[in-house]
């Protein structure tokens, strides 16, 4: 008879399952999640410390952005009280971006490696540092072709008829606005190399619609350049070198199909 209430203490004394708590198939998925958001706070936070320092050092850079358009005749103005201020910033802003871009890349490299094997890791290594070397060429591609153009086409508008006075913060928008465009173009290879290396798309199958490809790739940089053919010429071809480039990866990358099965 002694026996019952012991027992029910020992009931009692039991610790009762946590409710609304994260169980334990839950609790890699939050860990990760919480390592998602270390990362994205971390990177957020290199970002802004490199745009107010890029704020306060960011003369040099300026000069960079007007040197093309005083080549080609065109005066700047600050046509708003707040056109020098918004202008500075937009021009930290953008450096701020392109600085954070390495941080980005090495903590996504961090968060995704410890789920992949060694071979994937290499090829994620490849593609990152690709990624790099594609961003610094469009804007190389930018700052040597695209902005002195544009800045040379539209100057030759007014030439003889009136004087070229531009608004500072337009011409810094059109310039980095062509950078950013520039980087993003030429990352698009890669982005059909990944699609080929996970399956989604057939190299094979894009390489037989190589004539559309081409004509695309000319109509973006028809638009993206002032409408010379020399101009033109000179951004669509190493688009299309990295497209033809991105095929081969593409051949060597991309899943293998299992054949037909042999009856016996």
């Amino acid at each position: 008879m002694r026996t019952m209430p012991r027992a029910g203490r020992t009931a009692e004394a039991r610790p009762a399952p946590a409710r609304g708590g994260a169980s334990g198939a839950d609790r890699p998925f939050l860990e990760h999640l919480e390592e998602f958001r270390r990362r994205v706070l971390a990177t957020a936070a290199c970002f802004a410390v490199a745009s107010v320092a890029a704020f306060a050092f960011a003369a040099p850079f300026l000069d960079l952005l007007e040197a093309p358009a005083k080549a080609a005749g065109a005066s700047l103005a600050a046509l708003r009280p707040q056109d020098l201020f918004v202008s500075r910033l937009r021009a930290a802003v953008a450096l701020g971006a392109l600085a954070t871009v390495p941080l980005a890349l090495l903590q996504i490299r961090a968060f995704v490696a410890p789920a992949l094997d060694r071979r994937e890791r290499r090829v994620l290594d490849a593609g990152l540092w690709a990624a790099l070397a594609l961003q610094a060429a469009g804007l190389a591609a930018a700052a040597l072709l695209l902005v002195p153009f544009m800045a040379r086409f539209f100057a030759s508008f007014g030439a003889g008829r009136a004087e070229a006075l531009w608004s500072l913060d337009a011409w810094y928008a059109l310039a980095i606005g062509a950078a950013l465009g520039s980087s993003l173009a030429f990352e698009a290879p890669l982005v059909l190399v990944i699609l080929f290396a996970v399956g989604a798309l057939d190299p094979r199958a894009v390489a037989r619609r190589r004539r559309e490809a081409v004509v695309a790739i000319f109509v973006v940089a028809a638009v993206a350049t002032p409408p010379d053919a020399f101009s033109q010429v000179l951004v669509a071809a190493p688009l299309w070198l990295l497209f033809e480039l991105a095929l081969v990866a593409g051949r060597a990358l991309a899943p293998s199909k299992p054949g037909p099965e042999v009856a016996p």
